[in-house]
């Protein structure tokens, strides 16, 4: 790990990039939340409480401390999870806005349970496979 200045970039660009990439990480979290929120309005989701204020502050926040370290540490292998732990939380920041992986519809009067589970299983597959394909530009460098 090198906290040497690059070439042609120095600490204070490497400190707004940092905090470049942790208020769009920010605003990505909290688009990934109202996106669950509006799939869950067009699916007719009707027994969702809203996330609480508190969880929704700590996975925003979350977010972009993931991203300013991720930034700081680019060039250290820890880059590597931290970039999946930030994909991770994106799901989750999804998840939390639709209203968790079970969703009961009604339509017509006619009530259904969905269970998202395989979904997000596969979501969460997809983001360890990308990471490892991180790892491996990674280490190939």
């Amino acid at each position: 790990m090198s906290f040497e200045a690059e070439e042609g970039r120095g600490w204070g660009t490497r400190v707004a990039a940092a905090v470049f990439s942790a208020i769009s990480s920010a605003v990505t979290a909290l688009a990934l939340l109202l996106a669950g929120s509006y799939v869950a309005g067009l699916l007719g989701v009707y027994a969702v409480r809203a996330p609480q204020l508190e969880l929704v502050l700590l996975t925003v926040a979350l977010a972009s401390s993931l991203a300013v370290a991720g930034r700081l540490l680019e060039e250290s292998p820890v880059s590597v999870v931290l970039s999946l732990l930030s994909r991770l939380v994106g799901l989750y920041a999804f998840l939390l806005g639709l209203g968790g992986t079970e969703l009961k519809l009604s339509l017509q009067g006619v009530e259904a349970q969905l269970d998202l589970s395989p979904i997000v299983a596969v979501l969460l597959a997809g983001a360890v496979l990308v990471s490892l394909v991180d790892a491996y530009s990674w280490a190939s460098k």
